[in-house]
């Protein structure tokens, strides 16, 4: 990049932008301060929107974040706010603050590539349904809300084939990223589509399945009251899940009565979910009784069952949207350079975002 681009970027320079860049590579406003010779306070200053850092400066920054420089002047539209407080993560104790900066800036980065490719391709309408509850609320009254979310999709109560393929369908944006350990999935009720991140160091499909659809819960039922780590928030998004993959009326009626390993793992490939979830919940529905239930987990665990389960269903779902997206438009000449081009980010971010297998969803081009 030259000069000029860098002149250019500092005239429009957009806050926002940088402390994106500089939280996906987990670098504090110290760090940066550091490579590229300033105090920690002019970086807090920029981020502030209080002043303007100079062209050259600017451009000695986007090296150090390996960033074009044009990435952080404004394209005219609003960069949501990507702070962790707008996202659902599972914990705060667990979890480092720095990860999950990390992964928050991912998802905001991600939301500015969908706008770019949306100037090109329409994508699925959003249609994940607003239906609040009171952090009071019965199970009962979330099971209900599960079961209207399926009459909605007209997915009746058959096992759901493909949990991600559901999200992306119904309009929201998914990708699998390498996080910390300690941040397994997490989600953001963006205000132009919503963005599901799922992680990738765990090769279990039913765990995959549960987190899709646990971020499906949350934006169902609490988009508009985010509180990351909230425990009441997230044992509603465990019951949501829960009932949303297995309704609860299915399962009273799919269950053996007698703990029986061949029925379970029976069921446990009919509804794509754990052996140590489904017997949690005829726990819960009351279909065994607490004591069978924790000797059946005892048992499990002297297996190394609680580790590694039987009866392996497969790769986890994959998200494809946004990759059918991109084939899509090479067939009229767009290639994956020319995105990143057009959003000013690293072709390398680009590629980690979208590539994965399978080649699931619709997109229509717009010609």
């Amino acid at each position: 990049m030259s000069l000029a681009d860098a002149r250019a970027a500092a005239i429009v320079f957009e806050p926002q932008r940088l402390r994106i860049a500089r939280q996906l590579r987990k670098m504090n406003r110290v760090e940066l301060a550091k490579q590229v010779d300033v105090s920690a306070a002019a970086v807090g200053q920029w981020e502030a929107g209080e002043v303007r850092p100079k062209p050259q400066t600017l451009q000695t920054v986007a090296d150090a974040l390996s960033f074009p420089v044009a990435y952080f002047g404004t394209s005219g539209c609003t960069v949501a706010a990507v702070d962790t407080q707008y996202g659902f993560f599972r914990s705060l104790l667990k979890s480092k603050q720095v990860d999950r900066d990390a992964a928050m800036a991912g998802a905001g980065l991600l939301a500015q590539l969908v706008e770019v490719i949306e100037r090109h391709a329409s994508l699925p309408a959003l249609d994940i349904p607003m239906l609040p509850v009171a952090l009071d609320a019965a199970d009962k009254e979330i099971d209900a809300i599960a079961w209207r979310v399926r009459e909605l999709w007209d997915l009746d109560a058959e096992p759901i084939a493909d949990m991600v393929r559901q999200l992306e369908q119904h309009g929201t944006v998914l990708s699998r990223l390498e996080m910390a350990d300690d941040v397994d999935a997490f989600s953001w009720p963006c205000p132009a589509r919503p963005i599901v991140i799922l992680g990738t160091d765990r090769a279990d499909k039913a765990r995959s399945r549960l987190s899709a659809a646990h971020e499906l819960a949350h934006l169902v039922m609490h988009r508009d009251h985010p509180k990351p780590g909230d425990r009441t928030l997230e044992k509603q998004a465990f019951r949501f899940a829960s009932a949303f993959l297995v309704p609860p009326d299915q399962l009273a009626a799919d269950w053996p009565g007698r703990i029986s390993w061949r029925d379970l793992l029976r069921l446990k490939h009919r509804w794509g979910i754990s052996l140590a979830a489904l017997l949690y919940r005829a726990r819960e529905e009351q279909l065994m009784t607490p004591t069978t239930y924790e000797s059946a987990m005892r048992y499990m665990s002297r297996l190394g069952w609680r580790r590694t389960e039987p009866g392996d269903l497969g790769p986890p779902e994959e998200p494809a949207l946004l990759r059918l997206a991109l084939e899509i438009l090479q067939q009229t000449g767009i290639t994956e350079t020319d995105l990143a081009a057009e959003a000013h980010i690293p072709l390398a971010e680009l590629q980690r975002f979208l590539f994965g297998s399978g080649t699931r969803g619709r997109v229509q081009v717009k010609m």
